[in-house]
């Protein structure tokens, strides 16, 4: 039996529309700005803000820490459903994953040599 070309090409573009179609509301539960707390941090790291946008049809982040410095994150990746993106403070590679729980970001920071930590953000009102 014979598949015909066109109804594989129309279900191949509906599967794509479907998970574009996903992916992209998956992106909104992240965007904005989040207060974060890391409680198990030092304590010029402990707190401050995480905002997620878009540039340029991708993802970027935004780290504002209460003291006032300010980092770009590298490598902001969303995949199934955990937002997980890293950045260099004091020349360590510190990565973060994230995942948003009922409006609430909840998720794990890796800091070389120490262990892992808890970082917890909620959306910040406008």
């Amino acid at each position: 039996m014979k598949k015909h070309p066109v109804i594989i090409l129309a279900t191949c573009l509906i599967l794509s529309i479907v998970f574009t179609a996903k992916s992209q509301t998956s992106t909104k539960h992240f965007l904005g700005t989040w207060e974060f707390v890391c409680k198990q941090a030092d304590y010029d790291y402990r707190e401050g803000d995480i905002t997620i946008f878009k540039n340029n049809k991708k993802l970027a982040v935004k780290v504002t820490l209460k003291n006032g410095m300010v980092f770009n994150a590298e490598t902001v990746k969303l995949l199934d459903g955990t937002l997980s993106f890293q950045m260099y403070i004091e020349n360590a590679l510190i990565r973060v994953s994230l995942v948003n729980t009922d409006g609430v970001l909840n998720g794990k920071v890796l800091v070389p040599d120490a262990p892992e930590m808890d970082l917890k953000a909620s959306k910040k009102k406008k």
